[in-house]
Parts: structure tokens; C-alpha cells; sequence
């Protein structure tokens, strides 16, 4: 199945690029902490996302597209995401995007690998090529010792008229005047004590030394960014926080299994220790599903904080422009947010909404605000799940369109679902 994502120019604090790896930087707070080289109750943390363009000071220009990421003390985990090509119009385009985080026990510990791979790379009218470019950042905890590793591959990478080697050390750069500076095969380690480490990398960045088209100097390409981390936990904090949002996503029945042909869009993960109260932002113009799903801008946030009195947890998702199956469903905008809170010693509190503007469903248009779980049966097709909630002890998912598939003939198999604006929020009581 085609999933086309098309590239965003909005402006987004420096905060925003973080989505991809604000989970990494906050767990470098816990730097100071003393080498005990019996500690092996490390968090393992790791991102990997296809593409993220940053301009000078930090604003977002295009949120880590096809984005993955982890962050747990247990191996076993995994989390993976997949698009079929990425479109930034006079910059960057791309054929199939996936990434992966998996931690694994290993002989004496336990291990986090980030990977992603991009497919079909062009960059700058053609400047920089390859048919594929991978990379993989890793942490290993072997008897309590943190230790970080990274690799990249590459298969017919070109630069201008550089002669690059066929394997590439690491941070190899390529200096094109006047235009860009090409880093191939990033890789950054940090050992930030005996017991915690990260590594941060990319196949290839490169920094524009001069405008092009509507990207200033300075502005920062990253392809195939991934980073991982085992970091000492903290009992300074209070509850621990957690959630994600997503845009959209497509998973069908294939032989009786769910399986995801469209992973999540514009994902954005709560990091370790919430946000310090900031938003954390993924967005991407447009979404291209076939005919199954279309949309115009979409975009996730999250935002939460962590304290010895309270913890927070706020997540929203929102789709502009939204055409389900041929036209079926249709919307202007449509919108969730959840929130989970509570004050140390007490009770989680948690509540969530969404908004639908103009929502209109085979021809008849529904309120913007909707109950709860409202349900619609819809010509033996499909049965549409309105501001759909969901609540557990510690935190709610709210999806403002849950559209699974009962009929044939709508290009997805019985038993198939889209989502549309899911954010799910969470906090654990410490009392």
C-alpha cells in the first residue's frame, strides 16, 4: 500500500525537533551521576526517523518523518514505522522510509538499536544521490557498563563530483563551495558515566551554506537520523509520564492478522521526564493513502512535566483536509486531546475531547462536538467510532475517528481500520 507524505514548512520552536530526540537530551540531565558498575536498571531509550529538516535557530521546517522510538527498562520491545516515499518540494525526495528500535538481552545485559533506512535519496536538484542509505545507532549495558556503538551503510551514494569511499568512516565530510557542507556517516558518542551512554547519528547531514529556494543558510538536512541511550533512572522525579499522538494510520487484515500498511504519521512520543512544560512537535503537509485516506497538513504535540508534587501529561493530534474512502467521510479539521495528571499521594485524573469541523459522513453532516463512543453504522461498509475514548487506571486514549471495516469493496479487507487523531496520555500515580 502507497503512503505519500508531503514535506512542511512551519515554524516551530526550538523545542519541536526534539520529537526525534528530546528523549536522548533529557536523559543527559542525569549525566553527574557517580560510575557504579554494578547498576544495570538503565532506561533504554532510542529514536530513528527518515528525515528531518532544521533551520538556523532551531525552527522545524519538515517534523522527523516514518519516526519510531522507545523508552524502556526491558528488552523484549519493539516499535517500528514505514512510508512509501517523502516528498520536500526543491530539497529532498525519497522512495520507501522504514525505522526500527528494538532492545534485546545480550550475554550479561541488554542492548537498544535505532535503525533507519531510506531508499531512492535525492537531495538538492540531484547534488547528493543514493539508491539507499542506512544507519544504526546502539547502546549495549554488558554487567552494568554502558557502552555506545554506531554504523551506516550506503549503496551508490554520490556527492556532486566527490569521490566518496565505499565505506565511508565515520563524520566524513564533503565540502561543496558556496553550497552545502555533507557529513557522512554522523556519528556522535557520549559516555556520559561508566553506567549510562548515547550515541547520536545519521547517514548523511548536511548543512546548506547558502539559500535555496525557501530554506535559509544554516538549515540542517538530516537523513536517516537515529540515536539511542541507557541512562540511569532518577528517583528525584515524581510519577513517571508517558503518551504519544499520531495523525493517521491504516491497519489491515491480512490472512486474519492486523498488520499496519500505513504506520503512524506525524508521531510524537512523550520523552523520559516529560517536556519542562514545552511542546514537542511532528507535522507534515499532507498524507496519501490511495484512495483509502488523503488530508492536507497534520501535526502531533506533546507536552508534559514531571515533579516531586505532580506529574502531567498533555498529548493533541489534529488532520486538516480529510477524505476517507473515495469521499465517504470527509472533514475541514478534525482534532484530539488527551491529558492525565496527579499530585504526588493521589488519584490519576484524566479527560480528553475531539473536535470535528465539518464533518460529513455518506452526505450527512455530523455536530462538531460529539458524545463520547458515538457510534455510525454506515451502508454495511464501515462503522465509524466518533470521539472514541478509552480509559485505563493510569491515563485515556482519545481517537477523534476510529472507521473500521465491516463490507466489501473498499479497497481494504473486512476487519481493517483507520485511525485519525489518536493521542493517548498517561501518568503513573507515586503514591
Amino acid at each position: 500500500m502507497s503512503t505519500t507524505l508531503l514535506g512542511t514548512r512551519r515554524a516551530a520552536r526550538a523545542g519541536a525537533v526534539a520529537v526525534l530526540a528530546s528523549a536522548v537530551a533529557s536523559a543527559a540531565v542525569l549525566a553527574a551521576t557517580p560510575a557504579q558498575a554494578a547498576v544495570t536498571n538503565q532506561n533504554l531509550v532510542g529514536t530513528a526517523a527518515g528525515t528531518t529538516i532544521v533551520a538556523l535557530g532551531g525552527i522545524v521546517e519538515s517534523g522527523p518523518t516514518a519516526a519510531s522510538g522507545l523508552n524502556t527498562p526491558d528488552t523484549g520491545k519493539t516499535a517500528s514505522n514505514s512510508i512509501a516515499t517523502v516528498n520536500l518540494p526543491g530539497i529532498a525526495t525519497t522512495g520507501v522510509i522504514s525505522t526500527s528500535v528494538a532492545t534485546t538481552a545480550i550475554t550479561g545485559g541488554k542492548r537498544i538499536v535505532s535503525t533507519a533506512r531510506v531508499d531512492g535519496l535525492n537531495l538538492l536538484g540531484g547534488l547528493v544521490k543514493a539508491t539507499a542509505v542506512e544507519s544504526t545507532s546502539a547502546v549495549s549495558v554488558v554487567n552494568g557498563i554502558a557502552t555506545p556503538a554506531s554504523a551506516a551503510k550506503f549503496v551508490d551514494l554520490a556527492v556532486g563530483d566527490a569521490t566518496i569511499p565505499l565505506n565511508p568512516g565515520k563524520n566524513f565530510t564533503v565540502n561543496v563551495p558556496g553550497i552545502a557542507k555533507v557529513v557522512i556517516n554522523k556519528a556522535v558518542a557520549t559516555q556520559i558515566s561508566d553506567n549510562a551512554a548515547r550515541e547520536v547519528g545519521a547517514g548523511i547531514e548536511i548543512t546548506l551554506l547558502s539559500a535555496l529556494g525557501s530554506y535559509g543558510a544554516g538549515t540542517v538536512i538530516d537523513v536517516a537520523p537515529t540515536a539511542a541511550a541507557a541512562v540511569l533512572p532518577t528517583a528525584s522525579l515524581g510519577a513517571p509520564v508517558g503518551g504519544r499522538g499520531y495523525a493517521t494510520q491504516v491497519v489491515a487484515v491480512i490472512n486474519g492478522t492486523p498488520t499496519v500498511t500505513s504506520g503512524p504519521t506525524a508521531l510524537a512520543t512523550m520523552p523520559q521526564g516529560g517536556t519542562a512544560g514545552q511542546n514537542l512537535t511532528n507535522n507534515t503537509v499532507g498524507v496519501h493513502v490511495g484512495t483509502l485516506l488523503n488530508s492536507g497538513t497534520v501535526s502531533s504535540t506533546v507536552n508534559g512535566s514531571r515533579t516531586v508534587d505532580a506529574s502531567r501529561s498533555t498529548v493533541s493530534s489534529g488532520v486538516q483536509s480529510l477524505n476517507l474512502l473515495g469521499g465517504l467521510i470527509k472533514a475541514d479539521a478534525v482534532t484530539s486531546k488527551a491529558q492525565a495528571s496527579v499530585v504526588t499521594g493521589g488519584t490519576v485524573a484524566r479527560g480528553g475531547q475531539s473536535n470535528l469541523v465539518n464533518l460529513v459522513i455518506a452526505g450527512k453532516a455530523i455536530p462538531l462536538n460529539v458524545a463520547a463512543n458515538t457510534k455510525i453504522s454506515v451502508l454495511g461498509l464501515v462503522t465509524v467510532t466518533i470521539n472514541e475514548q478509552v480509559r485505563t487506571a493510569t491515563g485515556i486514549t482519545v481517537r477523534a475517528l476510529d472507521v473500521k471495516v465491516i463490507g466489501a469493496g473498499l479497497g481494504l479487507p473486512i476487519g481493517s481500520r483507520i485511525e485519525v487523531a489518536t493521542a493517548n496520555a498517561w501518568v503513573v500515580s507515586a503514591g
